[in-house]
């Protein structure tokens, strides 16, 4: 779905919240985002009931910090080829921290 990043942050958050759908869950409660899995199905339901297809487009999106970490795997869903999330570091989240939280709603989408 999302082009691969590997996060050299070093700060130790374990590759098992990178790879594990359970770990993906854990780390999208703790960023008080308290019901991913029904997020997920909210996001299909919305992109079927409006017939969004985005096949074979490029879609450039923000990527913030709370609910907003969610829009480039909202892109991405309806089968954009290529989606480019571009964000900051603000006070809220660092780019590595949105980085994680966007890989681990593309995760839980996968499983």
């Amino acid at each position: 779905m999302l082009a691969q990043r590997r996060d050299d942050s070093g700060d130790g958050r374990g590759d098992r919240q990178e790879t594990e759908p359970n770990g993906a869950t854990l780390m999208l409660h703790e960023s008080r985002i308290a019901d991913p899995a029904s997020a997920v199905a909210l996001m299909r339901n919305v992109i079927d009931a409006l017939r969004i297809d985005l096949s074979g487009l490029t879609v450039l999106i923000e990527a913030a910090c709370g609910e907003y970490v969610c829009t480039p795997v909202i892109a991405a869903l309806p089968g954009a080829k290529r989606v480019l999330a571009l964000t900051r570091d603000a006070k809220y989240g660092t780019v590595s921290e949105l980085t994680r939280l966007a890989r681990a709603f593309e995760r839980i989408c996968v499983t």
